[in-house]
């Protein structure tokens, strides 16, 4: 698969990207994999910032698989967030080929500050929206 980009023809550039998927997803499920098994702790650790209200919040499951799909829920969101790495590296040597020298010179700093900008923002909604 390391041929050039203009030498690809359609169904290998399909194939390709194919195989992109196949890894991303592989790595979802194993993300989500790690965060199930700590699924309890994190419900704790979302739940902790409703342990100073004035009136408590009681947490209540209305059917009877409820609890066991928000677990997957949760694992599968924290595997998608565990798996951000290899997703965007994924997506990078996808469309990599296709972009012109000076387009990949602000891909470093895009990714440094998004990645940044997402961190504050988790810490500024559970420190200060939530509370």
């Amino acid at each position: 698969m390391k041929k050039n980009s203009e030498d690809m023809p359609f169904l290998d550039h399909l194939e390709e990207l194919r195989w992109r998927l196949i890894k991303s997803i592989i790595s979802i499920l194993i993300g989500a994999i790690i965060t199930f098994y700590f699924v309890d702790q994190i419900i704790e650790f979302m739940i902790l910032p409703t342990k100073n209200l004035t009136y408590p919040l009681d947490l209540q499951v209305l059917k009877v698989q409820g609890m066991f799909m928000i677990k997957w829920g949760i694992a599968l969101m924290g595997g998608i967030a565990l798996s951000i790495p290899v997703l965007t590296f994924q997506i990078w040597k996808f469309i990599s080929p296709g972009l012109y020298m000076n387009e990949k010179k602000y891909v470093g700093p895009l990714i440094v500050f998004t990645f940044l900008f997402f961190i504050i923002g988790l810490v500024f909604a559970y420190k200060i929206i939530i509370p």
